[in-house]
């Protein structure tokens, strides 16, 4: 997924790009998305490829009782960067019109491509251009999130979420953790364990992302973790990144820190947990609140545009998820109801616990042995220094006979 352009026919320049979500296209892709608009001619769906990116474009007419003919042209663009199967290209077809409606259901909605124009028009006028244009700009957001879910490649967190979710795959790295097993016995305790499920299959997903080896020891083989991947809690970065871009938002951002210090002194991390965890970053949904929270808080009002065409009870059944299992947490600052990401979450790989285990044991025998080569040397000066002074007693004693009495200059009286 690259990005939504929204165009329209100024009447002095022409197609121009008025918005685009996230803002990535250069004025290259712009004027080329642009020149796109010029070349249609009647409402409806099709498909532009220009270098890299493919566009697919609905060309549509809204009402303006300031254009002429009472017509505004107007184009959207769904910019991507891979190729679109068929499959996905009805259901952007769907959604383009459904933006087509909403524009045409709304009769000022014309005012907001006119912003640019703006000091033309009375001061009235600006104040409602200046409405209908974040209107525009909250239904491109919301248009990009839909699809955004359909058509982005997974990111590897998802991807490590997916596979790890699964209750064969987690439990049997957890067992494998412990230390390395015999292929026959791993299958036997597997087939016992998740019955109906294909051990071939779970080896091969375990061995393809490198967790285990499959290795023969004289005449035995065995399976070895050698790599354990683990999901933990991390504190939120946004609050850093924020602090420096929005100073203003200084007492918000306190309050925000005492929170997560909060849920992180009385955090101990569990396997239900974890399991949890492994299923909000594997849905879609809840991985696109998880995102945008990243970013930043949300206003509660706003998280519309992160869930779209969900319904409202789908939309309260997934914050409830994720409040639930403290991922999130709404905050009242300023008579205002903010979403905020209470803890962010990271996968991390490490040694197994039987490798780490081994190489504690084998750091502490080393430091052991270097400790007891020290032992020898020590004792054998002890020893030089005791003789030296039975040596010193034994001539004090003989001179004292011989009527000498050394001085520390040896000097006799």
């Amino acid at each position: 997924m690259q990005t939504i352009a929204l165009s329209f026919f100024h009447r002095k320049i022409g197609p121009i790009v008025v918005y685009n979500y996230p803002e990535t296209l250069d004025e290259v892709n712009k004027l080329r998305i642009a020149d796109i608009m010029d070349q249609a001619y009647e409402e409806g769906f099709f498909t532009h490829s220009f270098g890299d990116l493919t566009s697919m474009n609905y060309y549509f007419e809204i009402f303006s009782s300031w254009a002429r003919g009472n017509k505004e042209m107007v184009m959207v663009s769904v910019v991507l960067n891979n190729e679109v199967p068929s499959d996905l290209e009805h259901l952007l077809l769907s959604w383009t019109i459904d933006f087509a409606t909403k524009l045409r259901n709304n009769m000022e909605i014309f005012k907001g491509f006119y912003l640019s124009d703006e000091e033309n028009f009375s001061a009235e006028d600006r104040v409602k251009i200046r409405e209908m244009n974040n209107q525009l700009i909250l239904w491109v957001k919301e248009l990009y999130w839909v699809t955004l879910e359909e058509t982005r490649e997974k990111s590897q967190e998802e991807k490590m979420a997916t596979l790890l979710k699964e209750r064969d795959v987690f439990f049997s790295i957890q067992k494998l953790a412990k230390r390395p097993i015999l292929y026959n016995q791993l299958k036997e305790w597997y087939n016992s364990e998740f019955p109906g499920l294909d051990f071939p299959k779970f080896l091969e997903k375990v061995e393809k992302e490198k967790f285990v080896v499959v290795n023969e020891i004289g005449q035995d083989t065995y399976v070895l973790l050698v790599k354990q991947p683990n999901i933990i809690r991390v504190p939120p970065d946004c609050v850093i990144a924020l602090y420096e871009d929005k100073p203003e938002y200084e007492d918000f951002l306190n309050n925000y820190i005492v929170e997560i210090q909060k849920f992180f002194d009385a955090y101990v991390q569990t396997t239900e947990d974890s399991l949890k965890l492994l299923d909000i970053i594997a849905n879609p949904k809840m991985y696109n609140v998880l995102m945008q929270l990243r970013t930043g808080p949300i206003q509660l009002e706003k998280i519309s545009e992160v869930l779209i065409e969900s319904s409202l009870k789908t939309i309260v059944d997934t914050l409830k998820i994720m409040e639930e299992c403290q991922l999130i947490e709404e905050i009242t600052f300023d008579d205002e109801k903010y979403l905020i990401l209470l803890s962010d979450v990271q996968f991390k790989t490490a040694f197994p616990d039987y490798l780490a285990k081994s190489i504690q044991e084998k750091k502490e025998s080393l430091i052991k042995q270097d400790v007891s080569k020290e032992k020898p040397h020590s004792q054998k000066k002890t020893s030089a220094t005791n003789a030296n002074k039975e040596y010193g007693k034994e001539r004090k004693v003989k001179s004292k006979k011989d009527g000498i009495d050394e001085d520390t200059d040896g000097s006799q009286n």
